[in-house]
Formats: structure tokens, sequence, C-alpha cells
């Protein structure tokens, strides 16, 4: 029977899906803000806060992240004067047993939402700068 359990585990770990999230990320951006010069400043925020750019475009970026046991990956883009995002993330947990054998389980987590809050909040502190610029 533990046989079968690890070897489920093994196999969730593997093969596990990733939970998926989306949402709001900036409701309104400046009017008239230009999508490249928004992109650009959603790409300093997220390197400031130690993700990698994965992939950008004029309208969009891609990046992950692998901090305290969690991974997550974000798609942020630019929509009708908001930002949007989807993501997902995995968080890894340790399964200890009594023959001291402890493999790696990755669980299907939520991106953390007080890393959801620094990058509302690190965005809306540069958007405020492109509203007053122009």
């Amino acid at each position: 029977m533990t046989a079968r359990v690890w070897a489920l585990l093994g196999t969730l770990a593997i093969f596990g899906p990733l939970h998926a999230e989306s949402g709001v990320l900036v409701k309104r951006l400046p009017s008239g803000a230009d999508p490249a010069r928004v992109v650009a400043l959603v790409k300093e925020v997220l390197l400031y806060r130690e993700w990698t750019v994965v992939k950008s475009d004029s309208s969009s970026v891609h990046a992950t992240i692998d901090h305290n046991q969690v991974v997550a990956n974000i798609h942020i883009q630019c929509v009708d004067g908001t930002l949007l995002y989807d993501g997902s993330a995995s968080r890894t947990a340790r399964v200890s047993n009594p023959a001291q054998f402890q493999p790696t389980v990755r669980n299907a987590a939520n991106i953390p939402e007080r890393w959801l809050a620094f990058l509302r909040r690190d965005l809306s502190d540069r958007l405020v700068a492109i509203q007053e610029t122009q």
C-alpha cells in the first residue's frame, strides 16, 4: 500500500497541473498612455520585484519567479486601458516517511496575493509618473 501512495505522489509531482488564475492588475491606465510605454514600466516593476522576464511584445509581458518554494508564471497584457494578468503557480512540499525518504511534491497554488499587491502598488506609483508627464 505504501508503495502505491509514493507512486501516486511521484506521478502528481511530475504531471500535476498548475493552477491557473486571472484578473485585473490595474483597472484604469492613464488616458492616452502608450501601451508600449506601459509594457516597459511593467517590465521594470517585474525586474525590480525579482521576476525574470521571459518574453515580451508591444502589449504584453511573460515572466516567471522561483522564490520561497513557490514557482509562478504571469502573463500581463495591456487591453483597452486596463492591465490584465493570467498566472499559475506551484508550491514545493516535502513528504516525509519513516524510511527518511523525502521526495519533493509540487502542489498547485495561487500566485501569493502579496506578490500581486506589490506589483499593483509599484505599477500604480510608476503610472502616476506617466500621467504627470503627459
